[in-house]
């Protein structure tokens, strides 16, 4: 995941906002039991550490629980499912 980030961050400019997105899994996000099984835990899930610091905000999809990433050296957010799923 962290040559992932890298990839999709290459474009990111000292004179602009940059944003990055993602559907996937970090660790420490806490699971609200609507999600897929066979793409959570440890052998899929990023690290916090992973995310770029040079992202202004980073933001996830793919866990149902809204809720930020603390752990993350980026501002770091899933929004959640947007329909009640549990």
């Amino acid at each position: 995941m962290q040559q992932i980030f890298a990839s999709l961050t290459t474009t990111f400019s000292s004179d602009a906002v940059n944003l990055l997105m993602a559907h996937c899994d970090v660790a420490g996000a806490i699971h609200s039991g609507s999600e897929r099984a066979a793409t959570l835990g440890d052998d899929w899930a990023a690290t916090p550490q992973a995310i770029p610091a040079r992202a202004h905000y980073v933001a996830f999809g793919h866990i149902h629980r809204p809720q930020r990433i603390d752990a993350a050296p980026s501002p770091t957010e899933y929004a959640g499912s947007p329909m009640q799923l549990d």
